[in-house]
């Protein structure tokens, strides 16, 4: 594998801090990275929160775009990943509870974990990022935040999102799942085994035939299996129908944030069409909504996973569609 970009190396964050302490939960709890801005002036600094991708089965808080989390730290702006809880522990209510009570922690919280830091944030100049699982993720935070009332998101991107949960796939009932883990049961010892285990809040990826530990195993033959078979969702929500407010298209409206989706043009994962549809109806709605397209880019690279290989040479992905969500971001967070 060629060596990634140095701009593309990840590097341990300033601090790193619990914001709901749990039980039964790797590492007791969920916590928050967050890596300081190059230059703070004295003055609060504004906030970009990141949600990782992996099918809410994989990934980690480290699990991000660290060229993004370098070109923010330099112009200004702090940025924080947030871990959420993981199936098969969990679904989608307490994934979305988690990224809310971390918003709420950096709210009511964060300044004073920070209080030994020479800066402190500005808790009303905060933006959100996820990809693919996150880019879903992004979309319902902000609703929540609408929903909850607590002060807005600046602006959202959502990477490449799962935008519309009723047409991604089949929906099926939850006794498909049970009858794949009789029927395949590597599947079923695969979930029974992490079941047995603690709840996770972060699963790194590990290079194609790297050695795999007994759980990240367990994890991979569980992803395979709701992803193989149009189950994830059912995994997430329950049984269908699914209610278009289970849906981040379903979700959208006017007091949305401003909103800059990054387009994957050639991903066979999850369609082009999903992130277009949030665009044009956020555009219907009134809101600013950006597509920065991607050409050629499929599921996955925006992310550059640290056991992913650097970027094609000759790509403009960068200049296209990352670097512009990031001009957008800034636009707003300094507003």
């Amino acid at each position: 594998m060629a060596a990634l970009d140095p701009v593309d190396r990840a590097f341990p964050p300033d601090l790193r801090v619990c914001f709901k302490p749990l039980e039964g939960v790797q590492n007791g709890g969920c916590y928050l990275d967050v890596y300081a801005p190059e230059q703070a002036e004295g003055k609060p600094v504004p906030l970009a929160l990141y949600l990782h991708g992996g099918a809410y089965i994989m990934g980690a808080s480290s699990s991000i775009p660290y060229r993004q989390v370098r070109w923010l730290r330099e112009r200004g702006v702090a940025v924080a990943s947030i871990e959420y809880r993981m199936l098969p522990h969990v679904a989608m209510p307490e994934i979305r509870e988690d990224v809310i009570d971390a918003y709420r922690f950096v709210q009511d919280g964060l300044n004073e974990a920070l209080a030994k830091q020479s800066w402190s944030i500005d808790p009303t100049r905060v933006s959100g990022w996820g990809a693919s699982a996150g880019g879903a993720a992004v979309i319902l935070f902000a609703a929540d935040v609408i929903a909850n009332n607590l002060p807005p998101l600046r602006a959202i991107v959502p990477v490449y999102p799962v935008a519309d949960f009723l047409t991604w796939g089949r929906q099926r009932p939850r006794a498909d799942w049970d009858a794949l883990c009789k029927s395949n049961p590597a599947v079923g010892e695969a979930q029974q085994f992490l079941l047995d285990n603690e709840c996770i809040t972060g699963q790194l990826w590990v290079p194609e035939g790297a050695p795999r530990d007994p759980l990240l195993a367990a994890r991979e033959v569980y992803a395979g299996g709701a992803m193989q078979n149009d189950l994830l969702i059912t995994l997430l929500i329950g049984d269908p129908p699914f209610a278009p407010s289970d849906s981040p298209l379903g979700v959208l409206s006017k007091d949305f944030p401003p909103t800059f989706v990054v387009v994957a043009t050639a991903d066979d994962l999850i369609p082009p069409s999903q992130s277009y549809a949030v665009v044009d109806k956020l555009k219907e709605l009134g809101v600013d909504a950006v597509a920065g397209e991607a050409i050629g880019m499929g599921h996955g690279p925006a992310e550059v996973h640290q056991s992913n290989g650097p970027w094609p040479e000759g790509v403009t992905w960068w200049e296209t569609a990352m670097e512009p969500s990031l001009q957008f971001v800034l636009k707003y967070l300094k507003a």
